[in-house]
């Protein structure tokens, strides 16, 4: 019987995977087409203004008209939530995370993933006999492994194939991961007022719409006043760091991070659906890179120490866990040579306390049990 239950359990992970793995694929591709300037896509040229406010505006009445119909599912400020996901409330749930995504609103796929393994652990559990916590769990754990397989086949997180470690890039490391807790911390701070608007939780359409044709007006100013892509200051912005790095000069990089936490901390309390992590691992290279061209050291160390510090900011995970982030993190951006970068920023980054939603502790605590963090 034990047998058994750990094939069906390792079926049930390799599966979850894939599943996830497809929905991420189809989720990102969609984003590109609509929003990347380049061959092939909607706007080769880039998105006209018309088109940059008006999808922010619409998905403002769509997810509000998602989340009143029943569907409310978890806020993005609160972080991630592992539970199972009622088959009748799933395309609900996702549908408004794909409408966020879709049009341009900074916040990532991780939720809709993690709904996906929920939903998937929750019938599997009920459908096999298993115990539902740790079948959700298990579920949720490789969807989640989606988000590390869909970078790094893409190539989105190499960020260095040949870095060589410089015992400066050590004294960067804990500044850039201190830099981009900080900023991210300002982030939560704007979008905290923002949720406080939503009484009980609920959705207020005024307030999806003035943010979604705000996100869109963020966009169309910054690719007015820069020429740059409007990409960088609109959607998850995961695909766009390398993107970012390339902009060259500090001026360049810190004006589109700037734009991208404004955008970030309106989808964050606007009442949108979706992940806080993408856009923070944006912000996070950007803040790294950025101080690393000020003060000449390697900018793809300053972008993984923002990398890493971003995700354990995020994650107040237990510190074993810390560490497992900081070395997979680390070899995906650039190999073993950024592992010690990578372990003094995870250890900044986890330092600092996040802010969290007052109206929200049980999410937290959820959150943080099912991660291995201590409670909020």
């Amino acid at each position: 019987m034990r047998a058994k239950q750990m094939l069906v359990m390792v079926l049930l992970g390799l599966f979850t995977l894939a599943v996830c793995f497809i929905l991420f694929t189809v989720l990102v591709n969609t984003v590109d087409f609509l929003w990347h300037a380049e061959p092939g896509s909607l706007w080769p040229d880039g998105p006209p203004a018309w088109f940059t406010v008006g999808l922010p505006l619409l998905a403002g009445a769509a997810v509000y008209g998602i989340r009143a119909a029943g569907a409310n599912g978890h806020g993005p400020l609160a972080g991630l939530e592992l539970a199972a996901v009622p088959p009748r409330q799933y395309p609900g749930v996702v549908g408004a995370i794909a409408v966020s995504m879709v049009c341009a609103i900074a916040l990532g796929p991780e939720a809709a993933l993690l709904a996906t393994g929920g939903l998937i652990g929750g019938v599997a559990a009920r459908r096999f006999g298993l115990p539902e916590k740790r079948a959700v769990l298990w579920a949720s754990l490789w969807a989640l492994g989606a988000l590390f397989l869909g970078p790094f086949l893409r190539g989105s997180a190499d960020l260095s194939a040949d870095y060589q470690l410089a015992w400066s890039d050590l004294v960067l490391a804990p500044v850039a991961g201190l830099l981009t807790a900080g900023v991210l911390t300002v982030v939560r701070l704007i979008a905290r007022p923002l949720q406080g608007l939503q009484p009980e939780g609920r959705p207020v359409l005024w307030l999806l719409l003035v943010g979604g044709a705000a996100i869109g007006a963020v966009g169309v100013v910054y690719h007015n006043v820069t020429g740059q892509p409007v990409d960088l200051a609109l959607t998850s912005g995961e695909q766009m760091i390398k993107t970012l790095l390339g902009l060259g000069t500090v001026g360049a990089i810190v004006a589109a991070v700037l734009a991208k936490a404004v955008v970030y901390a309106i989808s964050l309390g606007a009442g949108f659906r979706g992940g806080a992590y993408f856009p923070a691992l944006f912000v996070g290279a950007g803040c790294g890179a950025a101080l690393a061209m000020q003060f000449d050291g390697s900018v793809p160390a300053g972008a993984t120490a923002g990398l890493v510090a971003s995700v354990t900011y995020l994650s107040q995970v237990r510190w074993g866990a810390v560490a497992v982030l900081a070395v997979v993190i680390g070899l995906m951006a650039g190999g073993w040579a950024l592992l010690p970068v990578s372990l003094v920023a995870a250890v900044v980054g986890r330092l600092v306390p996040r802010v969290d939603p007052p109206e929200a502790p049980e999410e937290n605590r959820r959150e943080s049990a099912a991660a291995g963090a201590p409670p909020a």
